[in-house]
């Protein structure tokens, strides 16, 4: 009954989104414009050029387009979902629901109304005694409890605990909990997101299946080049394999496979966070983050097995995680930079976000440029289907942990290449985490001025070693 609703939090929500969204709305305004100039140019004519339009017309502008509706889509979710709990649940601007709180208080004032009633009978049977017996002496008043009744009756629902103001208030809320959970289902964010990257992948294909009799000769010329620049990519690619283990979508395939595990419960969802940041405090973020643990140990133990590195590494990584922003948010992130790093080069040098291969993604928030080298691709020149795999994979929480496990054993080896299992020390396995969020490329003097991440585990190794065990 954990259902929680706060009308000054969401519009405080609505605000910061409504900001970013106007800003990203700037942005993308002027992107779209160097997009319908190239497009409406009639300077460059001929099939080629049309079909280069084509594909301005139906990938760049119109996946714009779309980001943005898709944005103000979101948007309107939000505003519907305050401007309806006003409507059916609270008016107040500042009105605050808690539904666990509220059934605890009504159960409460049913016991109290119970003991009140019993009390009143109590008092009247010992009223008419003293009235049979003593009644030659005078008229005796007998007390009238009934207003205090009738308040408790229409608090609380007296004898009748499926009526009453506290009563009717949670089944307000209730219904309108569930129909907004149906509204936001209606909206079908992931297969709207779904179909516009089909949109974009058929815009691609237009001109990657183009050709006519009379460019064979540019074709030919792209063909040399593509080829060229395959010798370059495998060259690039064989050398990015020998830097990190032995990972694949296959091998991650099949070792997920072995595992069918429901997350149920410990999944970390929007109301999750609400929660956390208006009353659960830390105390609820890390009995979740132990949860997850205890949920998936099995796994982190096998994955630690596989990659020969510490239970309590890998374990630590997903404890310190699990837990944040919502997961919604990394495909925003990624969508809006796969936009804006869309264009040419010329275009990409206005871009004010990160590359797309920048984005985290999953309960592990692992880069994908990350698993990009891992799985042997090239970060900046990945194909809709590599990303698309790529991030299927890290959304995934069986598959991230063995992701995970794999990219901390390629971190182990920058520092601690050949040390034995049993020799990494806790000051090693501090190092280790700490790359996990500091990255790889810095030096190892760099990573000991700020260990505050790697430090977090064994703060909390309590918890993740008895999530671990349980």
């Amino acid at each position: 009954m954990e259902k929680y609703f706060d009308a000054k939090d969401m519009r405080n929500v609505i605000d910061d989104i409504e900001w970013l969204f106007s800003g990203y709305r700037e942005h993308s305004d002027g992107l779209i414009s160097c997009y319908e100039k190239y497009r409406d140019n009639e300077l460059f004519q001929g099939e080629l050029a049309e079909a280069s339009k084509q594909f301005i017309d139906k990938r760049q502008i119109t996946q714009a387009k779309a980001q943005v509706a898709m944005q103000q889509k979101l948007l309107g979710m939000y505003k519907h979902a305050l401007s309806s709990f006003h409507e059916k649940v609270d008016k107040a601007p500042d009105a605050r629901v808690d539904l666990e709180t509220l059934d605890m208080v009504n159960r409460d004032l049913q016991d109290i109304y119970a003991d009140l009633d019993e009390y009143v009978r109590y008092i009247e049977k010992v009223v008419k005694l003293l009235q049979a017996r003593y009644g030659f002496l005078g008229i005796f008043t007998m007390p009238n409890f009934q207003p205090a009744l009738d308040t408790f009756t229409a608090l609380c629902g007296g004898d009748n605990p499926r009526s009453g103001f506290i009563y009717d208030l949670m089944q307000k809320f209730i219904n309108y909990d569930e129909e907004e959970c149906a509204y936001a289902d209606s909206l079908n964010f992931e297969q709207e997101i779904d179909d516009e990257n089909d949109k974009i992948q058929a815009a691609t294909n237009l001109l990657d299946s183009y050709s006519t009799e009379g460019y064979k000769r540019d074709v030919s010329i792209v063909k040399h080049s593509e080829k060229k620049n395959e010798k370059i990519n495998n060259v690039s690619i064989k050398n990015a394999k020998s830097k990190f283990s032995g990972i694949s979508h296959d091998m991650v395939e099949k070792y997920s496979s072995n595992w069918n595990i429901e997350l149920g419960d410990d999944e970390w969802t929007t109301a999750d966070i609400l929660y956390w940041k208006t009353k659960g405090g830390d105390d609820f973020l890390f009995k979740k983050k132990s949860n997850y643990v205890k949920k998936y140990n099995d796994v982190i133990k096998d994955a630690a097995k596989k990659y020969d590195i510490p239970e309590i590494l890998l374990a630590g990584i997903v404890f310190n995680e699990f837990g944040g922003d919502p997961l919604w948010i990394d495909d925003v992130a990624y969508n809006i930079r796969a936009f804006d790093w869309s264009g040419n080069d010329t275009i990409d040098k206005m871009t004010i976000t990160k590359r797309p291969e920048l984005t985290s993604f999953g309960n592990l928030s692992i880069q994908v440029r990350r698993v990009a080298e891992m799985y042997g691709y090239d970060p900046k020149n990945l194909t809709f289907d590599q990303a698309k795999e790529i991030i299927a994979d890290l959304k995934d929480p069986v598959k991230s942990i063995y992701i995970a496990a794999a990219h901390l054993s390629d971190l182990r080896n920058i520092d601690y290449a050949g040390v034995p299992l049993g020799n990494l020390d806790d000051a090693m396995i501090r190092d280790i985490a700490t790359r996990y969020n500091r990255g790889p490329d810095i030096s190892l003097d760099e990573v000991h001025k700020d260990t505050s991440y790697g430090d977090c585990i064994f703060l909390h190794k309590e918890e993740i070693v008895t999530a671990l065990e349980d």
